[in-house]
């Protein structure tokens, strides 16, 4: 048999045509890619459905759980007025609840959570308060603090008297005679070094505040001033020339230029 004699059309259909084993007739190659097609939509169609309710069931609870969170953060930041507002009005519930003047709530649950809140805002309402406690009782212990470190140095400063030079007994005379208990003096503080290393004479200057070489502010402390004032006769008072020829007093915490 020729080549040129084979039955074109029988090769035709066998190129475009499959018989199905369950079927008698031949089905047609495109069909059978028309269902290929339908059963990937249906697949992918069937997947993004199963992604969506995850999504809306376990995502949007969450968003809503976050919400509620971010509510009870609000109400711990609220102002202890306002809780103890809220525990109020939580006392006046559960009282009116007893007394049966209200329905019951249909739920135990109703009364534990309202319990919870009241136990909750009645801490938040007391907060302040004992916050306030704190600081008066800081307060308190500071002054008490500061008030024996200066019994302290009361007492150490009249324990000092009898070891003190005769020119620093002669600058507190000096300023008991003059009414003051403030001075200027040389940056080093001239004879009034000793007295300034004690803590017996302080700067008399805020921080910043600039003064010049020779004129440094100086002041015997209030509660110094008054050991001073107490022990006047241990300061007597005895004018200070600037030498033998010169009869000009000079402050006796100022030393000679020369």
């Amino acid at each position: 048999m020729h080549f040129s004699d084979h039955p074109k059309p029988a090769l035709a259909a066998q190129k475009h045509e499959k018989v199905d084993a369950g079927q008698s007739h031949p089905v047609p190659l495109y069909t059978e890619r028309l269902f290929w097609i339908q059963n990937i939509y249906t697949a992918a169609h069937r997947r993004w459905s199963l992604q969506w309710r995850t999504r809306a069931k376990f995502e949007f609870p969450t968003r809503r759980n976050q919400l509620d969170i971010g509510r009870l953060v609000e109400l711990l930041k609220a102002s202890g007025w306002q809780s103890g507002m809220i525990a109020f009005a939580c006392c006046a519930y559960l009282f009116l609840e007893q007394r049966e003047f209200i329905p019951t709530p249909p739920s135990e649950w109703v009364v534990t959570c309202v319990w919870m809140l009241l136990l909750l805002t009645t801490g938040l309402a007391i907060a302040p308060f004992c916050a306030w406690l704190q600081r008066h009782f800081e307060a308190i212990a500071k002054k008490r603090e500061l008030a024996n470190k200066r019994l302290a140095a009361q007492s150490k400063f009249v324990s000092d008297i009898q070891f003190m030079s005769h020119r620093e007994r002669i600058i507190f005379g000096y300023l008991l005679k003059r009414g003051t208990n403030t001075f200027y003096a040389e940056q080093s503080g001239g004879h009034a070094a000793n007295l300034i290393g004690k803590g017996y004479v302080q700067l008399n200057a805020v921080p910043g505040q600039s003064f010049e070489m020779w004129n440094m502010p100086l002041k015997v402390p209030d509660h110094i001033w008054e050991m001073v004032l107490a022990h006047r006769d241990e300061f007597p008072y005895e004018p200070v020339y600037l030498d033998k020829y010169d009869r000009e007093e000079i402050e006796p915490w100022r030393r000679p230029n020369w």
